[in-house]
């Protein structure tokens, strides 16, 4: 694909690795690591993702220093890191042919908590959001049309299980379509229980919108999907 002087930059960008790029990928998957990392700090969770979803594009990026300025303490700098976000993600979207709902984000760290925000500011950034590690300053509506799965390490500093479980009912109220899961020790690092549990997400939630479509087809006034656990 050519970019003209004024079109979206040549992807992949310096410092991405690329996992997989099938000849006809049907999912995009997109790694965002945090501050004071690097993409090979979850690459092993890239090599996961290719090996179980053979059709699938998997980037570990190298996320922009801008995406790593949208933490909650400075929401000053917030709406150009979700903006940098969106228009980040839409690039590759738009280079590899694949859309808002085959792209899934895993965003860690101070990018989760900027991913948070840019997935409630706007309806099409990605169809399944993996925050890992990323804290909202408050619970806001996020789009029917994308999923979020919220990852938290027990030993991590960034919120405290308690607050989780608080905010988690504020979304759950909200209608957001969420998981939630305090994983053991830190996810602060690409750990095997985050990566399975990635893994099983991806394979098994069926996404709340899709679950009432399903009901409303059967004929049943089903106003949302059964319960995921909190764990």
């Amino acid at each position: 694909m050519t970019n003209s002087d004024n079109a979206s930059p040549m992807l992949p960008a310096a410092g991405d690795v690329v996992v997989a790029w099938p000849q006809e990928p049907q999912q995009l998957f997109l790694i965002l690591h945090g501050a004071a990392q690097t993409p090979a700090h979850w690459q092993a969770l890239a090599q996961d993702l290719a090996q179980h979803f053979p059709q699938g594009l998997v980037v570990a990026l190298s996320t922009p220093a801008v995406l790593l300025q949208g933490e909650v303490d400075l929401p000053a700098e917030l709406p150009a890191a979700t903006n940098a976000l969106r228009a980040l993600v839409q690039n590759w979207q738009t280079h590899t042919g694949l859309g808002f709902e085959r792209t899934a984000l895993i965003a860690t760290g101070m990018a989760a908590s900027t991913a948070l925000h840019a997935v409630a500011a706007h309806a099409d950034v990605a169809a399944r959001l993996f925050a890992v590690g990323g804290k909202l300053a408050q619970p806001l509506p996020i789009a029917a049309d994308t999923t979020l799965h919220w990852l938290h390490g027990a030993s991590d500093a960034s919120m405290r299980e308690e607050q989780a479980h608080t905010t988690a009912q504020q979304l759950r109220a909200l209608d957001v379509d969420f998981t939630l899961d305090v994983l053991p020790g830190s996810c602060t690092v690409c750990t095997a229980d985050l990566q399975q549990r990635v893994l099983h997400l991806l394979q098994n939630h069926v996404p709340q919108r899709l679950w009432r479509e399903a009901m409303k087809a059967a004929g049943q006034d089903v106003a949302a999907a059964p319960d995921q656990p909190l764990h």
